[in-house]
């Protein structure tokens, strides 16, 4: 594999909520081999083993990536590509291998061409598999950590009296404020810095609405974050001219 070829990584796969893989699964089953890291391919592969846990059209989904996988796995050249993809496997560690991926090894290893540095690799892979249980997936496993941010407790106002009132009143009021950045710890703040996070590792085609959505709102460390909320930043950062909508997808500007 390509190693310098900039991969995508989805942390938590395995603990994920049901509804949101299914949203995330929209873009990321439809990358090759060699553009998903180690990490995502493995956590995928063990959700797929899930089987009838998964609702109807995931389970369809992940079943025919998971083929998909397992030929581009077997497709890989003897030499530097299936020896950097044995390696990072090697590192990610015994028990986060499924047994699905492994099958998809031992089979692409067959071949009687293989090289003895390659066959070197997939012995020591299967002596470390052996004396490890695959990890299972277990979505939902995991919830997001709300956390409230401190408000202040607002200044009692004395009411005013006599001269100082009259005088008050005649004042000539003040022209409005001109609009703040949104501060990192306000909602419209989090919401910037996570879309411009999430869009920063789709360059290209940009992220699904609903992907995007869903995921700001499972995320957001602000409790009751809605829908409406987040369609709303997104359209004030389209207008300012720092985000692009597109065929249902959202992207960063690009600058040149």
């Amino acid at each position: 594999m390509d190693l310098s070829t900039e991969r995508v990584t989805v942390g938590g796969l395995r603990n994920a909520d049901l509804t949101l893989l299914s949203v995330i699964a929209q873009d990321l089953l439809l990358y090759p081999l060699g553009r998903l890291s180690c990490q995502t391919l493995t956590d995928l592969f063990s959700v797929s083993e899930l089987g009838e846990a998964l609702p109807v059209d995931l389970r369809r989904e992940l079943g025919s990536w998971s083929v998909r996988m397992t030929a581009e796995v077997g497709d890989l050249p003897d030499g530097e590509p299936l020896q950097s993809f044995l390696e990072e496997l090697e590192a990610q560690g015994a028990a986060a291998i499924p047994e699905s991926l492994r099958a998809a090894v031992r089979l692409r290893c067959q071949r009687p061409e293989l090289s003895n540095a390659s066959g070197a690799l997939l012995e020591s892979l299967q002596t470390a598999w052996s004396d490890a249980t695959p990890e299972l997936a277990c979505p939902g496993a995991v919830s997001v950590t709300v956390t409230r941010t401190a408000t202040k407790e607002p200044k009692k106002r004395t009411p005013r009296t006599g001269q100082a009132a009259k005088q008050r009143a005649l004042r000539t009021p003040r022209s409005p404020e001109p609009p703040r950045a949104a501060s990192a710890d306000t909602v419209e703040g989090w919401l910037h810095r996570y879309f411009f996070e999430r869009l920063a590792t789709y360059p290209d085609g940009g992220l699904k609405e609903p992907m995007l959505v869903h995921g700001a709102m499972k995320q957001s460390p602000h409790e009751g974050l809605t829908r409406v909320q987040v369609l709303a930043e997104l359209r004030r950062l389209k207008e300012s001219g720092k985000l692009v909508h597109s065929a249902g997808r959202w992207r960063l500007k690009q600058r040149w």
